[in-house]
C-alpha cells in the first residue's frame, strides 16, 4: 500500500512540474531566479519520469528482502573497468572489447566466489589448448557459503532468467520463468569434487546417456505480486508457485558436439502461439548480435 501511495505521489509531482513548465514563459534571457527555477523543475520532472519508468526494478527490494536496496555492488564491480578505460582509452577492435569484457566477468566471478582469478584463467587456457574444451566457470556457493559441485549435468537444476507471458484461451495472461528440474539433485563434497578431472562433467554425460535416457521435468515458475519481469538479473522468490508443463527426455549426444553447437542460433524471442515475450529487453534486444555471431562462426 505504501509503495502504491509513493508511486502516486511521484506521478503527481511529475504532472505538476510538467504543467508548471508548460504554463510558464521564460521571456527574454535573464540571469534571475526564474531561469534557475525552470531548470530545476525540468530536472525534477525528468527524474520523476525516470523513476516511474523503472518503478518495478527500483522497488523490487521491497517485495524481496534478499535484494539490496542500492546498486552499490554493481557500481563497485564496474569500478576497475571504468578506471582502466579512463587511463588506457579503451580497446581498438570489437574482438578486443569482447575479450576484455569476458575477462572482467571471469575475474569478478572469481572474486565473488573467493577464488584466485589468475589461477583459474591460466588453468582454463591450458585446458583449452590441450583438449579444445572450455573450462566451466568456478562453482557457485549456497547461502551458507559452501561451494556447490554438481556430480553431473543430468543432476542439476536449471533456471531461466527471462520472463515470458502465457496467454490462455480466455485471454488471461500470466508471467512465468522456466525451470528444468532433474530426477534427483546431487552435489559432490569439496573432497569428492577435488578428485575429479577438469572436464569430468563433459565426459560423464555421454557415458550416462549410453546407459539410458536423461529426463527433466519442465516447469513454469509463476510471477508473484511485485516480481520484476523487466530485469532478468532479479531472481524471483523460491516460494513462488510452480506448475508442471511436461517432460524433457535426452536420449543421446553427438560425437561432434562442439562442432554442432557452433551452427546453432539462439533466439529466445522466437515463440509459439500462446506465449509472448515480456517487457524483458534481453529477450528481443540481442537477436541481431546472435545473428552476427552465427555468421562469424559459420562463414
Amino acid at each position: 500500500m505504501a509503495r502504491a501511495r509513493t508511486r502516486g505521489l511521484i506521478h503527481a509531482v511529475a504532472e505538476q512540474e510538467g504543467r508548471a513548465l508548460s504554463q510558464s514563459h521564460p521571456g527574454p534571457p535573464q540571469t534571475g531566479l526564474s531561469s534557475q527555477r525552470r531548470r530545476g523543475r525540468r530536472q525534477g520532472a525528468c527524474a520523476c519520469r525516470e523513476i516511474l519508468n523503472d518503478w518495478d526494478a527500483i522497488t523490487a527490494f521491497v517485495a524481496n528482502p534478499d535484494l539490496p536496496p542500492t546498486n552499490n555492488d554493481a557500481e563497485t564491480a564496474l569500478r576497475h573497468a571504468v578506471i582502466c578505460k579512463a587511463i588506457s582509452f579503451g580497446t581498438r577492435t570489437d574482438e578486443g572489447s569482447r575479450a576484455y569484457a569476458a575477462i572482467l566477468s571471469v575475474i569478478e566471478t572469481c572474486r565473488r566466489r573467493k577464488l584466485d582469478a589468475w589461477s583459474y584463467i591460466t588453468n582454463a587456457v591450458a585446458t583449452a589448448r590441450k583438449s579444445g574444451l572450455l573450462a566451466t566457470l568456478p562453482a557457485a556457493t549456497n547461502p551458507g557459503g559452501e561451494r556447490l559441485h554438481t556430480d553431473s549435468f543430468a543432476d542439476e537444476e536449471y533456471y531461466g532468467v527471462n520472463a515470458f507471458i502465457f496467454v490462455n484461451e480466455k485471454g488471461e495472461r500470466h508471467a512465468v520463468r522456466y525451470v528444468m528440474a532433474p530426477e534427483r539433485l546431487v552435489h559432490l563434497s569439496a573432497e569428492e569434487a577435488a578428485k575429479q578431472a577438469q572436464d569430468f562433467l563433459i565426459d560423464e554425460l555421454p557415458a550416462r546417456l549410453s546407459r539410458g535416457p536423461v529426463t527433466f521435468r519442465l516447469k513454469a515458475q509463476l510471477a508473484g505480486p511485485g516480481d520484476s519481469t523487466k530485469d532478468a538479473s532479479i531472481p524471483w522468490p523460491e516460494s513462488n508457485e510452480t506448475i508442471e508443463l511436461g517432460m524433457l527426455t535426452i536420449t543421446k549426444s553427438t560425437s561432434d558436439s562442439l562442432e554442432v553447437t557452433e551452427t546453432l542460433l539462439f533466439l529466445p524471442g522466437q515463440l509459439i502461439d500462446g506465449i509472448e515475450p515480456s517487457d524483458d529487453l534481453s529477450i528481443g534486444g540481442p537477436r541481431w548480435a546472435y545473428a552476427v555471431s552465427l555468421s562469424r562462426r559459420t562463414p
